[in-house]
Formats: structure tokens, sequence, C-alpha cells
């Protein structure tokens, strides 16, 4: 009988290859509900992905400020999310 051990060992986890942006937007969402509440979805709204970079739009500056301080780790916490590297930036813009 092989123990569970042995079988996690040879289990081999491999990262997705092609993430879409709709798995990147729910993330999103879920992370920024969970730090900012239901206001800071209401005002930090998600624009689209492309070539690793996470492209969000912000209604007033003040959201915008609290989101450019925190770049780092809500790009960390998505990474984490995912399971890879795979948000290397975040781009905020003015709605």
């Amino acid at each position: 009988m092989r123990t569970l051990k042995s079988l996690l060992e040879k289990k081999v986890i491999k990262p997705k290859k092609n993430l879409d942006e709709k798995t990147i937007f729910f993330l999103w969402q879920k992370i920024i509900e969970r730090e900012y509440g239901k206001q800071g979805v209401k005002n930090i709204k998600f624009s689209f992905y492309k070539n690793k970079t996470l492209y969000i739009a912000i209604k007033n500056s003040n959201w915008r400020n609290e989101i450019w301080m925190k770049k780092s780790f809500l790009c960390e916490e998505l990474n984490k999310k995912i399971g890879q590297p795979e948000v290397k930036k975040i781009v905020v813009k003015n709605n």
C-alpha cells in the first residue's frame, strides 16, 4: 500500500499557460472586496489585462492614492491567488 506522502511527491502541478481576463477580473474583485469592502468594489474598476499588466480605473483621487500606495501588495496578493507570478504591474487610470 502506498502512502499519501509518496503520491503527493509524484504529483506535479503545472501552472496554467493561458490565463484568461475573466479569471483575473474575478480574483481582483475578491481581493478588492476583502481589502476595501463594497465601497472599494464600487470605486475601483477592472479595465483590462494585457502583457502581464493589470489596468484599473478609479473614480476619485482618494481611491487612486490608496491603490497607488498598495500596488505592490495588491499585485502580490493577486499572484498568490493565481498561483504564479502572472501580474507584474498595475496601472491606475482615472475614470
